[in-house]
């Protein structure tokens, strides 16, 4: 999900222990239960106030190529294989806000 609530994708890189909920701890650090409602091709619930929900499936068995690439730190990262989404469905609000920050080279205030 892209934008909602900022406790969302703080609690998504938290090293919680094994079965821990994220959203059950959004909804702590929020002080009242985060609203999600039901993902419209996958089997999940999403945050309800996301300003973008992208949906699908990775596959667990293949990898495809990226890069080469310049990293934020000046560097070029070389090409690898990794993980891909095979993106089953886009839904958005109808005024949906792209929020995010450009990272600069180091030394940069981003």
């Amino acid at each position: 999900v892209i934008g909602g609530p900022p406790a969302v994708p703080y609690c998504s890189v938290q090293k919680l222990p094994y079965n821990t909920d994220e959203f059950s701890v959004a909804g702590a650090l929020l002080g009242e239960p985060l609203k999600v409602v039901q993902a419209k091709t996958v089997d999940l619930q999403v945050p309800a106030d996301a300003e973008i929900v992208i949906e699908g499936y990775i596959p667990t068995d293949s990898l495809e190529p990226e890069g080469p690439f310049g990293e934020s730190h000046g560097h070029v990262n070389l090409q690898e294989f990794n993980p891909y989404m095979n993106v089953t469905a886009i839904t958005r609000k109808k005024d949906a806000h792209f929020v995010s920050i450009i990272s600069q080279v180091t030394p940069s205030e981003s």
